[in-house]
């Protein structure tokens, strides 16, 4: 359903990281019920992408999602990620008129923004990992 790729470039994605990435995007698919393959990238933010990108982004053609993993709180990685992974959804479910789109505000956004907040306390307690915040 899904691969992970990562940047060689990174050091800070330790064998614990990228475990609780995997399992917390499983988490995020099965809430949200994701059934579009898709890839993640995780990327360094030396890693020339061919476009620019903030921390994260979703490809609406391809289903890629790719996020900056370095010099950044674990969790934060996450909630970029689970962003995303609403607009996956949304698009899932074509929700998005992607020519209209806009990155800041608007019903679209905003439910990717509070979504991803949601998905990532529901995993912190169904999991009992609240020490993922010192990650």
């Amino acid at each position: 359903m899904y691969t992970i790729h990562h940047s060689k470039k990174l050091t800070n994605l330790s064998p614990v990281k990228y475990k609780l990435i995997n399992l917390f995007i499983n988490f995020c698919v099965n809430k949200l019920k994701i059934h579009t393959d898709f890839n993640v990238y995780l990327t360094d933010k030396n890693d020339n992408l061919g476009f620019n990108m903030t921390l994260a982004c979703y490809n609406p053609n391809t289903h890629d999602i790719f996020c900056r993993t370095d010099s950044r709180f674990f969790y934060d990685v996450c909630r970029s990620i689970a962003h995303e992974l609403v607009h996956l959804k949304q698009n899932q479910n074509n929700e998005i008129d992607w020519e209209k789109f806009t990155d800041v505000g608007g019903d679209i956004e905003n439910e990717a923004n509070f979504m991803a907040g949601i998905l990532c306390k529901e995993f912190t307690y169904e999991n009992n990992c609240r020490w993922i915040y010192k990650l």
